[in-house]
């Protein structure tokens, strides 16, 4: 079944892992929580999207580094955004390609307020993605 945030109070959550709970999906992902507490999805569409349901907290940070460990059944792109308030756009984002298998993905980037919103576009296309854990570190 679908995971979805949306209607729910927004709740800014500390550094570190990132539970898959508050997730929302958008782009013909259907999820399943595999019983070792990784997230399995399936791309039926274009532009898969996760949302993170609630902010990162980071007081006084001048950078975060989100740390993504994944399977991908292939090989393409993945995009990650980042805003002080919901809503994405390209400038506050990075894309970098992955090999199909397993991906240790570190990104980081600076940030100027306390509250980070968070996106993931794991894959450009359909597919398979098993997410195995999302952490966000602060910088100060």
């Amino acid at each position: 079944g679908h995971v979805w945030a949306h209607g729910e109070p927004k709740r800014p959550v500390p550094e570190g892992q990132i539970p898959f709970a508050r997730f929302d999906f958008k782009g013909g992902l259907k999820t399943t929580m595999a019983q070792t507490g990784e997230l399995e999805f399936m791309a039926d569409g274009q532009e898969p999207t996760i949302i993170f349901g609630d902010p990162v907290r980071c007081t006084g940070a001048t950078d975060v580094v989100v740390e993504i460990d994944m399977t991908r059944d292939d090989e393409g792109p993945m995009q990650l955004f980042w805003n002080h308030a919901p809503g994405f756009v390209e400038e506050r984002s990075i894309r970098r390609w992955y090999k199909d298998g397993k991906a240790h993905v570190e990104l980081g980037f600076p940030v100027t307020s306390d509250t980070l919103y968070l996106r993931l576009d794991p894959m450009d296309g359909p597919g398979k993605v098993k997410l195995h854990d999302v952490k966000a570190y602060c910088l100060r």
